[in-house]
């Protein structure tokens, strides 16, 4: 986290410091991004960055931290309507909210694969972050259950932590095939990630 003084910085400097670190990470991913580029592009004294933050990573987790609220804005547009649909039609729309947020939000979603791609500080960064998407999957469980449309003999937590790294490896796979320009494929994957929840691997008998 910044530390207080970033915190009591004006907007607009904050804005500023900010747009300096998505540029550089975006551009040249976590473990190349210089901290004088960033100090340099955002016009402070280097001294004032250390006031602002620990180091680099500091800041990278911040700026994944903020692409994590953003992308929620989207998601929450479709938890709306959540009483309304399919389980699976919901858990599909919420992936493709998450296309949406990435073509507009280009230099935020370069970031969140850097963080997926480099597996120390995934594990930093999600940390405490698996829980609560345990939970949440949970939530879409048990209204899944009440429709009638999911299993009552399943673990919760078992499944909801498959979906979560299930989830993690997609994006994995899918950037190991495709780049940032190709990001309407995505939802190619989905749908075949989806049957194979749904109905598994197994042949018809």
């Amino acid at each position: 986290m910044p530390k207080q003084t970033f915190l009591n910085l004006p907007d607009e400097k904050k804005e500023k410091i900010i747009d300096a670190g998505l540029r550089e990470f975006s551009d040249k991913g976590y473990r190349e991004a210089s901290t004088n580029i960033i100090v340099e592009n955002a016009g402070i004294p280097k001294g004032s960055f250390y006031q602002y933050f620990n180091d680099k990573k500091d800041l990278f987790l911040y700026i994944c931290g903020l692409a994590a609220e953003k992308k929620l804005i989207y998601i929450q547009d479709v938890l709306t309507k959540a009483e309304q649909m399919d389980f699976f039609e919901l858990f599909k729309e919420i992936y493709v909210a998450g296309i949406k947020f990435a073509k507009s939000n280009t230099k935020y979603f370069a970031i969140t694969n850097e963080l997926l791609k480099d597996n120390v500080l995934r594990k930093e960064m999600l940390g405490d972050q698996y829980e609560r998407s345990d939970d949440f999957f949970i939530n879409l469980l048990k209204l899944g259950m009440n429709k009638g449309q999911i299993r009552k003999d399943i673990d919760m937590r078992f499944v909801s932590r498959l979906l979560t790294e299930s989830g993690v490896l997609l994006g994995e796979y899918f950037l190991e095939k495709y780049t940032m320009d190709e990001i309407d494929h995505l939802e190619e994957f989905v749908d075949d990630y989806l049957s194979i929840i749904k109905n598994g691997i197994g042949t018809e008998e």
